[in-house]
């Protein structure tokens, strides 16, 4: 049987293949990929140096920038999980959240801190990250996650009742991802548009199938900002849709574990294939 990769590792190949190709685009700043993982080591590092490490939750509450994309790629490669946290969400919302699912660390910056109920958290601030000396490099320095363990998680809108935590697994994001690029296009040369807020599956599918496979990840407030800064007549984009193609198998869910009677399984309760 094909190993699966983490999400880490799958990210790591893509360095690997293509360093000074551009990763990712915000408000006419750009990061190559050898810039984006070089930031996000000192993430890595300093989420490891507070503790954190595999089937731990790191609460992600960053405004939409090159430093969310950053911090995104710096926690998984910690092999930590993320909770995606929007900071334009109400605060009730926010305060749910956080209670719920018992985050390990906050990694915010100083400017959205002050809109967060951070109250007895444990915070991290990008600011301070970034201030910081750079580690040198050092093959195997992170923990590795384990394929089924805990890539991010994602709560339900609780439309129907109390928002439900679901755990999304590294391997069902590394097979998706991979999946989804290749149905879709996304490519070395290809831009994906990331529109979706980070509370929403989508996005993971916006960053990480740009991120894995060589294509560029450009980020705009929301979609409907696309009609001021003219991003679809500027370029030809792959933007990857909301729908993917389901895997014909049923999501695997379990009970109550160690994240507090959450869900486990796939985007939309789907699980995916392994890839090479």
């Amino acid at each position: 049987m094909t190993a699966v990769p983490t999400v880490a590792e799958l990210l790591g190949r893509q360095l690997a293949a293509t360093p000074d190709a551009v990763a990712a685009v915000c408000a006419g700043n750009t990061l190559t990929y050898r810039q984006l993982h070089a930031a996000a080591d000192r993430v890595a590092d300093a989420l490891v140096a507070a503790g954190a490490g595999p089937e731990m939750v790191v609460a992600l509450a960053l405004p939409r920038s090159l430093g969310l994309v950053v911090a995104l790629v710096g926690v998984l490669k910690a092999g930590t999980g993320y909770l995606p946290v929007d900071p334009r969400y109400p605060s009730d919302r926010l305060g749910f959240l956080l209670e719920d699912a018992a985050p390990t660390l906050v990694l915010t910056d100083s400017r959205t801190a002050g809109d967060l109920p951070l109250a007895g958290r444990a915070v991290l601030l990008m600011d301070d990250i970034e201030r910081a000396a750079p580690h040198p490099v050092v093959r195997g320095r992170y923990p590795r996650a384990r394929p089924d363990g805990l890539a991010y998680l994602m709560y339900t809108s609780g439309s129907s009742g109390r928002p439900k935590g679901v755990v999304i697994t590294q391997e069902t994001v590394a097979s998706g991802v991979v999946a989804l690029a290749r149905v879709f296009g996304v490519a070395a040369g290809t831009t994906v548009l990331a529109t979706t807020s980070i509370n929403f599956d989508v996005s993971v599918f916006e960053f990480l199938a740009a991120l894995g496979t060589g294509a560029r990840v450009e980020l705009v407030r929301d979609v409907l900002a696309l009609g001021g800064v003219g991003v679809l007549a500027r370029r030809r984009a792959a933007h990857c849709p909301i729908g993917v193609r389901r895997d014909p198998r049923p999501g695997r869910r379990c009970g109550r574990d160690r994240h507090g009677g959450l869900g486990r399984g796939g985007p939309a309760g789907e699980t995916g294939h392994p890839v090479a």
